[in-house]
């Protein structure tokens, strides 16, 4: 069945760069916002319907995949 939701450790890994975590159940990736150093983000396949605004805030950010999930939008934080 897989993740459904990601770790609120993962935010304590500051020089995290990429974090794959395609094909599961994530519908929320609040916990991800603060890894400023995050390069690579592959989230395709999940259950997500929408994405913090705050995503935008996370300049290191080259790659960023979000496709096959229920995407409406952005979110509010």
């Amino acid at each position: 069945m897989g993740l459904e939701e990601i770790p609120p450790d993962i935010s304590l890994l500051s020089q995290l760069e990429s974090f794959d975590v395609s094909e599961n159940r994530i519908s929320k990736i609040d916990n991800l916002l603060n890894n400023s150093n995050l390069r690579c983000l592959y989230l395709q396949n999940n259950i997500m319907e929408g994405v913090p605004f705050e995503i935008l805030r996370l300049d290191n950010m080259v790659e960023l995949n979000l496709s096959h999930n229920r995407l409406k939008g952005l979110t509010p934080g």
